[in-house]
């Protein structure tokens, strides 16, 4: 019974295509939203993990240029602000309908750079002071609000009314 069990095993799995898992590389991403929009991506790569892992740290040196280039941060929003109907009877027996409705886009651009002399401090120079740092931000807000009233008359054959 055993040797019959093995058998069909082993033509089992030469029939299915089974390869060796080779080790996968160590990565990670992360991202931050902020009202729905994706603000930050940040691939992990293989090198700031192990030295996460190794040193317990996050590397600085990477983050510290990124500061000094300059990031860019665009966010849009739209919403619905108002979306209302009322229906009003008249003695004519023909409702009145009353509509409102409304949408806010809100926009907001920002930039900024970070510059700290001598370069933000590391183990091996932790005796430096910092003498500089200095803060660049620019930053560009709009909205715009659209409302829109409707009245009108339904006397369920024709309909009329003004926007």
């Amino acid at each position: 019974l055993d040797a019959q069990y093995l058998k069909l095993m082993n033509k089992i799995n030469q029939k299915l295509p089974i390869e060796t898992r080779r080790p996968e590389e160590p990565q990670g991403n992360s991202y931050i939203k902020w009202y729905g929009n994706e603000v930050r991506f940040d691939q992990l790569k293989k090198e700031h993990i192990r030295h996460m892992m190794e040193q317990g740290k996050v590397p600085i040196s990477s983050l510290a240029d990124q500061l000094r280039k300059g990031l860019d941060l665009q966010m849009r929003k739209a919403t619905k602000v108002v979306e209302a109907s009322r229906r009003i009877p008249t003695e004519l027996g023909v409702p009145l309908v009353l509509d409102i409705n409304s949408a806010l886009l809100m926009k907001s651009d920002v930039s900024g750079k970070m510059e700290v002399r001598p370069r933000i401090p590391s183990e091996d120079r932790s005796e430096q002071d910092v003498q500089i740092v200095k803060f660049d931000i620019n930053s560009n807000q709009s909205a715009v609000l659209q409302i829109v009233g409707k009245m009108s008359v339904d006397c369920r054959v024709a309909q009329s009314g003004v926007a």
